[in-house]
């Protein structure tokens, strides 16, 4: 979910150009992230880097350790 600074609430940043936000200074927080649970219709996402970080913010343990993995597997190649 984005939150723009003049406080539209969006899906993400990919949407901003085709999605009717609503404004959380005008409506409330609760109801502007109802509206876009309620309204946005994305299945999948044609920005490769918005998938990665939906898995990291969500916190999915599994992608968690591939990332941690993959980060320390790098380290180790530097030296």
């Amino acid at each position: 979910m984005t939150i723009e600074a003049d406080g539209n609430v969006y899906p993400c940043f990919v949407t901003a150009d085709c999605f009717e936000p609503l404004n959380w200074k005008e409506v409330g927080i609760k109801k502007a992230i109802q509206h876009v649970q309620e309204t946005d219709d994305c299945v999948a996402c044609p920005t490769l880097t918005q998938n990665d970080h939906n898995l990291l913010f969500n916190l999915k343990i599994s992608f968690l350790a591939k990332v941690i993995f993959s980060q320390i597997k790098e380290v180790i190649r530097q030296k």
